[in-house]
């Protein structure tokens, strides 16, 4: 799992990584410049990583809420 980890770290779109427990080894928080660039790093660049076996992809439709830390680091949504 760390070499997966790691190389998918290394990808620009990946702003957070988290390794979990339950149904997925690892999440990812990505961002994309538009849904084909989505499909890209979903469909052939996460593929493409050796030992990934599938994923599964969800995009927020809006932001409700972040904690609070990232209140400076954000712009108002």
């Amino acid at each position: 799992m760390g070499d997966i980890a790691a190389a998918l770290t290394q990808l620009d779109e990946v702003e957070i990584a988290v390794l979990t427990t339950g149904s997925f080894d690892l999440m990812l928080e990505v961002a994309c410049r538009d849904r084909e660039h989505l499909a890209a790093l979903v469909g052939t660049i996460i593929p493409s990583i050796p030992g990934i076996i599938s994923t599964e992809t969800t995009i927020y439709q809006r932001v409700v809420k972040l904690p609070q830390s990232w209140s400076g680091l954000v712009r108002k949504m």
